[in-house]
């Protein structure tokens, strides 16, 4: 259902027959609703209840009588106002609690869900140009109102802005002979003496070359502490692009790293400076390693203040000593005590001849 609008430069009014309303709060908030194009919760309710709501939109048949000049209609227009996320959820809400039903996160969920599939159009994979061209006009025609009025300044405003006092006064003495220029005009280059004096300043900082710690951290007179250099060199062309990264300490939880680059050592002359964040101890010692190993694939490492420990030199075909399997030796049987055997007995006793027992023996048996 369609809901009419009257606004007059007075108050509002709903529909052909009713009261007009004068303008205040409750219709600056109505009004405000109108040129943000979205439906406040709070008046989701009372627009649901009058039926007025449909497809989640509120059509306005407004005329702006404001700008309207005597003898002729109005300006009237459609709008077409939407929910905003929070006003849709309470829509959910009114809805559900209409039907008389206990309102939960699980409901709420199903019902926005279903309402959303409901209102989904169409995919059309192939669109007809036809079709383009109608939803093209007819987004422009929706939004060609929507534009942003400035602010009327009262006249104390006006009065404290220095720039409209200056220029009040200029128009003023236009045509004062007496305020004439006395004197040729003189051009002022404020502006590339500013960039003349940057180059300038950028040059020197340039070519001042950055120091670096060797075996410890290098204290600086400005307070700070080097604790990490890092050198590179990189062939380019007729030249060698010599890089260094410092990282500074100011405090064990900051720190700040400085990549300069450029064709002479330790400077960044024709080159770059870049300064950035890297926390605490932990977190340098960690960029610092990433750093090294990954700007290394283009470039020749020189020098390494805080260098990785090596990794112990081994042959490459030894496995290494976890994976050696040590031989496991099962533990000796004890003895067991037999009773010796006579042949045993007759062998080990030598016989008067020098002979033994059991060679004897077999002698007897034999005769």
């Amino acid at each position: 259902m369609v809901l009419t609008v009257h606004v007059y430069p007075t108050g509002i009014k709903f529909g052909n027959d009713k009261p007009t309303f004068i303008h205040g709060e409750a219709m600056a908030f109505f009004m405000r609703m109108i040129e943000e194009r979205q439906i406040p919760p709070p008046l989701v309710g009372l627009l649901e209840d009058l039926d007025h709501i449909k497809n989640g939109c509120l059509l306005l048949d407004l005329h702006d009588h404001r700008m309207s000049v005597a003898g002729k209609p109005a300006e009237s227009r459609l709008v077409r106002i939407p929910h905003s996320p929070l006003s849709q959820w309470h829509s959910y809400m009114h809805n559900i609690e209409e039907a008389g039903r206990d309102v939960n996160t699980k409901l709420l969920l199903d019902f926005e869900s279903k309402h959303l599939i409901e209102q989904e159009h169409a995919l059309d994979l192939v669109p007809d140009p036809a079709r383009l061209v109608a939803h093209n006009h007819a987004q422009y025609n929706e939004k060609k109102y929507q534009f942003r009025r400035s602010k009327k300044r009262s006249a104390w405003q006006r009065d404290d802005d220095p720039s409209s006092a200056n220029d009040e006064e200029s128009l003023l003495f236009l045509k004062d002979e007496k305020r004439a220029r006395t004197t040729a005009f003189q051009p002022s280059f404020g502006r590339l003496d500013f960039i003349h004096s940057w180059r300038k300043r950028k040059n020197v900082a340039d070519c001042n070359a950055s120091k670096g710690c060797v075996n410890g951290p290098l204290e600086l007179p400005c307070g700070r502490t080097i604790v990490h250099t890092i050198r590179f060199t990189r062939p380019a062309g007729m030249h060698t692009v010599y890089s260094i990264l410092n990282i500074y300490r100011h405090d064990p939880t900051t720190h700040v790293g400085e990549l300069r680059y450029g064709i002479l050592p330790d400077t960044s002359v024709q080159g770059q400076t870049i300064t950035f964040d890297l926390g605490p101890t932990s977190l340098a010692d960690s960029f610092a390693q990433s750093f090294r190993r990954l700007y290394s694939i283009y470039n020749t490492l020189v020098f390494d203040s805080n260098p990785p420990p090596a990794a112990p030199e081994r042959d490459m075909l030894e496995a290494p000593p976890a994976l050696v399997a040590t031989p496991v030796t099962a533990p000796a049987p004890p003895p067991v005590a037999t009773a010796p055997s006579p042949a045993v007995g007759l062998a080990a006793t030598p016989c008067a001849h020098g002979e033994s027992r059991a060679r004897r023996g077999s002698c007897v048996t034999e005769d």
